[in-house]
């Protein structure tokens, strides 16, 4: 099999036992390493279009030559818990390459493998990562939102989307009770509103939250933050929040949520995607102010020639309709009419564009 380059984080650094997985075509592959070659840390994956290794996935690991023991009562900075905490003292650097970003991969701890001992299957398990610091006492220490956890008697399996699997460094962490997230996310929508894309969500609890971080990605892989939505108060029922992004790529846009802890605890959402075609071709209109207040003002482009105007209310009741030749400005009182959301079409020779508006 081919192999894909580990690139140590420095020449004398994480290159202990280098151990990994990869698939180039079902007579060139190694989907699964799930003892780490006695050294406690493996992966598997499949080979499906719903699995990281589909498309010439990599996934590799080592560590740093720390001793295979576990540290009690470790203080891990920016994580809590309702109980004592362990953690295992050896990290791995994780590095992935190619594959399915949408894809699914496991890492699997094997703790006879790691140093003979075992485990409480009653344990509460979690994917500790960390960007620099494999002793996870400096920078920000974050746990990995993962599909599922599954233990046996000897090995703690973590199956997670790809693209959560940022290249830094991991290792396990366990207690006997819930180790806590800062929020609960129970549904994750992305959608294409006309030209915009629609992000909804709804979180059943929230304990000292402070905000989520939207992040898109053009390639699933690549994420950066476009908007931040503040959380609301602690609460032990479900809150609803929603972001537009006004200007998504003009092709495949991957959308996730960092959500972020007041202590600075950061886990992310799974991935959604919303797709939009390239158009050059000029928009019939602009609308402004949005959100309104007392009025609407429309510039018509020149692309239009006679267009139609018509303002509906959320229920898709015809309010208003006003007809004009393009290019032209037009205002549209709003004063009148109760807060909601509106829409408000234009309907050209060849086109038909609407937009979503909101009365203050």
């Amino acid at each position: 099999m081919s192999v894909s380059g580990y690139i140590p984080p420095s020449t004398t650094s994480y290159t202990t036992n280098l151990v990994g997985i990869g698939y180039t075509s079902a007579t060139d592959n190694f989907t699964a390493d799930v003892s780490g070659s006695t050294d406690g840390l493996g992966f598997s994956s499949g080979t499906t279009a719903a699995d990281f290794l589909s498309a010439a996935g990599y996934s590799m690991a080592a560590h740093n030559g720390q001793a295979n023991t576990v540290i009690t009562n470790a203080t891990i900075p920016g994580i809590t818990s309702a109980s004592a905490l362990s953690r295992w003292n050896r990290s791995w650097n994780v590095q992935l390459t190619g594959g399915t970003a949408t894809g699914a991969v496991t890492l699997n701890f094997n703790f006879p493998d790691y140093n003979g001992g075992s485990f409480n299957t009653a344990n509460t398990f979690a994917l500790l990562y960390n960007a620099t610091d494999g002793t996870f006492a400096t920078g920000t220490n974050k746990l990995v939102t993962t599909l599922s956890a599954t233990s046996t008697t000897s090995i703690v399996s973590f199956k997670v989307t790809a693209s959560s699997l940022a290249n830094g460094y991991y290792t396990i962490l366990y207690g006997s009770s819930a180790i806590a997230l800062p929020v609960t996310l129970s549904n994750f929508t992305a959608y294409a509103d006309g030209m915009n894309a629609i992000l909804q969500w709804t979180t059943m609890t929230q304990t000292d939250f402070s905000h989520f971080t939207v992040e898109r990605s053009g390639d699933g892989q690549n994420f950066s933050s476009i908007g931040t939505v503040a959380g609301s108060a602690g609460t032990s029922g479900p809150e609803q929040y929603s972001f537009t992004d006004a200007n998504p790529l003009p092709a495949m846009n991957y959308y996730r949520l960092a959500m972020v802890d007041l202590d600075g605890t950061t886990i992310w959402s799974d991935i959604h995607s919303v797709g939009f075609a390239k158009d050059t071709t000029p928009s019939l209109f602009t609308v402004y102010p949005n959100p309104a207040v007392s009025r609407l003002h429309l510039v018509l482009s020149s692309a239009g020639g006679t267009v139609r105007i018509r303002l509906l209310n959320s229920q898709g009741q015809l309010l208003l309709t006003l007809t004009t030749v393009a290019p032209a400005t037009l205002d549209i009182p709003m004063s009148g009419f109760v807060k909601g959301i509106y829409f408000v079409a234009a309907d050209g020779a060849h086109r038909h564009e609407v937009r979503k508006i909101i009365k203050k």
